[in-house]
């Protein structure tokens, strides 16, 4: 649903985002429903895109296309049947930091919230509702002369994890 969300420490990125599950209704591949709960299953990693498949109210696949609208705050989702945007701002703005290690030079962070979703095209026109989502993100950073960096919010991790799984009621 919300293509990767790439989590920056300082809650300027977010990563990954929601996995929807069908409630009453599910529909087939190739249709969809009026209204309805929505699931959303993300995964991604060092990139600007992450993979996404959404289930319930509709069923799809496709990329989410990470920060790529409106200075960072909106991800564009691109599925095989349809593109819609997915603002991730309250997203980003709720970033934690759930475990970090200084000696191997790494961060867990994580972040629940809605996420509207607005501008559909294709068999997604009209889509409204919001997908509440919670995006884990996971990263490892490279020691330069034997340290981990000291600013860790403008450094570019080595290795990274990003995970979302979200659901909400949705219309189309």
């Amino acid at each position: 649903m919300i293509a990767r969300t790439r989590i920056a420490l300082t809650g300027v990125a977010a990563a990954g985002m929601l996995a929807l599950a069908a409630g009453s209704g599910v529909a087939s591949a190739g249709t969809a429903t009026d209204s309805g709960i929505l699931h959303l299953y993300e995964v991604g990693g060092i990139s600007s895109t992450d993979t996404d498949v959404f289930t319930g109210l509709f069923i799809d696949h496709g990329v989410d296309h990470v920060m790529a609208l409106d200075h960072g705050t909106v991800n564009k989702v691109a599925l095989t049947r349809g593109t819609f945007d997915a603002n991730i701002a309250t997203l980003l703005n709720k970033v934690k930091v759930v475990s970090s290690t200084s000696g191997g030079c790494s961060v867990v962070l994580q972040s629940t919230a809605a996420v509207p979703l607005s501008n559909g095209t294709g068999a997604y026109k009209g889509i409204s509702g919001a997908v509440t989502v919670t995006l884990v993100n996971a990263m490892e950073f490279a020691k330069k002369d034997g340290k981990c960096p000291a600013n860790p919010e403008t450094a570019t991790p080595i290795g990274e994890v990003v995970s979302a799984i979200g659901s909400g009621h949705v219309s189309l």
